[in-house]
């Protein structure tokens, strides 16, 4: 059982071809990143820009799978579903993608021991 709430290491590891070294690069590329993806999602949210929230959500699937991170596969998906479709009330989805983002960043840094910003 991984002991990490918001990824599975074992896939994480399974899924860069059974390479530490690639899952850190990735982890890596993941923490450079979230912040600005999050502001992203946010201000395209904010001008109601429904096309560029599901833009983003989408872009973010793939590493959720690659990390193992399942849930938050589950809720990007969500987000993408519900942009697509125009729903206005994704504020609450939103928030718990941006708190569950931010908690992956800190469990990725310290498992692999990265810098944080």
């Amino acid at each position: 059982m991984s002991k990490h709430i918001h990824f599975h290491r074992e896939d994480f590891i399974t899924q860069t071809a059974g390479s530490e070294d690639i899952a850190k690069q990735v982890a890596e590329l993941y923490h450079r990143d979230i912040a600005n993806d999050l502001a992203s999602i946010d201000a395209a949210f904010s001008a109601n820009d429904f096309e560029q929230v599901r833009r983003l959500a989408h872009k973010s699937k793939s590493g959720f799978i690659i990390m193992g991170a399942r849930d938050l596969y589950d809720l990007a998906l969500r987000l993408e579903t519900r942009a697509k479709q125009v729903e206005t009330d994704l504020t609450e989805d939103l928030q718990k993608f941006r708190a569950d983002c931010e908690a992956l960043d800190q469990e990725l840094c310290a498992e692999f021991q990265i810098r944080k910003k």
